[in-house]
């Protein structure tokens, strides 16, 4: 099992996130909110099939609204939900939809490519910026292990002190 997430962090990046998709500072969270929470945090949109089970579950309702999810339920869920990720199977899981080209490791070009079809407002210095960071060797390719350092010593997923 991987490495456990920085509680502390955790806690506080729920808390960030919930306040950012509290519309109306209501103190809970709408469907909609949370899946504005849950791309904050984790980078997808949660599929109706999910919200709806989150919803009957923790919330005690479904179909129409009556509620929401309050900020103690919100960080609860996520926190036991990312506490039992795999991590080192979520960074190898990155690494892959990197490497557009199948070779084992990543260039500028393939970062550049991936970040330009999901991402597209981040500007190229920036990319360039975050790839010179990881080429550690200055080769212009980025193995796993220089990534997976990366990854770990840049993310709230790993303890700071896990990585020294």
């Amino acid at each position: 099992m991987a490495e456990l997430l920085d509680p502390s962090a955790l806690r506080k990046h729920c808390t960030d996130a919930f306040q950012n998709a509290d519309s109306h500072r209501k103190g809970f969270l709408t469907k909609e909110d949370y899946k504005v929470a849950i791309m904050e945090l984790l980078g997808y949109k949660p599929s109706k099939y999910e919200l709806e089970s989150i919803w009957t579950e923790h919330v005690g309702c479904h179909g129409e609204e009556e509620g929401g999810l309050d900020r103690e339920a919100f960080t609860a869920l996520i926190t036991h939900r990312l506490m039992q990720k795999d991590i080192d199977e979520l960074v190898r899981q990155i690494f892959v939809s990197f490497d557009v080209y199948l070779n084992g490791f990543l260039t500028l070009e393939s970062c550049q490519r991936v970040f330009h079809e999901v991402a597209p407002l981040i500007k190229t210095d920036q990319i360039e910026r975050w790839f010179r960071e990881m080429d550690i060797d200055n080769d212009g390719r980025v193995t796993y292990r220089d990534f997976e350092l990366m990854i770990k010593s840049h993310t709230l997923l790993y303890p700071s002190h896990l990585t020294k």
